[in-house]
């Protein structure tokens, strides 16, 4: 199950989002007063909340912020990299959907990513390293890949 945590101060929004998303399953649902952003998982954060945590936020494409309709606020959330925004007086079902939107985002950035990235494990790197390092290749190349290799076994 997925953790989220709710750091909403309106504890009537905040149980009826609690009691739409684990009406869906597959969450883990948490209410915070502070979010932790140490922890895995989503945080739905209110703007009293936005307002007291410290910048710049780590991953912010999985917080979901419920804010008013303003445009200096919603400026603030955009500089900060939050994209999942949910207007206050939207009910808390569309606050769910933001949610279930974030996290959908976050899978497929993290299938995406593991796609993408070449492992200095992968037999590919392996292969890859052994061109570089060879005769064939500038000295240069070659020091700089030998280093990198070291770099990277040695951690």
């Amino acid at each position: 199950m997925e953790p989220v945590q709710i750091a909403i101060h309106n504890r009537a929004y905040a149980t009826e989002l609690r009691v739409e998303l684990e009406r869906g399953e597959g969450w883990d649902v948490l209410d915070v007063e502070n979010p932790d952003f140490a922890c895995k998982g989503l945080i739905v954060l209110d703007q009293i909340t936005f307002d007291r945590v410290p910048l710049p936020l780590p991953d912010p494409e999985r917080i979901v912020l419920v804010t008013a309709n303003d445009s200096r606020r919603l400026g603030r959330a955009w500089e900060q990299g939050i994209t999942s925004v949910v207007f206050d007086h939207e009910s808390p079902h569309m606050a769910a959907l933001a949610v279930l939107g974030a996290s959908l985002r976050s899978q497929k950035e993290l299938q995406h990513a593991n796609r993408c990235a070449l492992s200095p494990t992968h037999p590919a790197a392996s292969k890859l390293h052994a061109r570089i390092t060879s005769n064939d290749a500038p000295s240069s190349l070659q020091t700089n890949a030998t280093q990198l290799a070291e770099g990277v076994h040695r951690k």
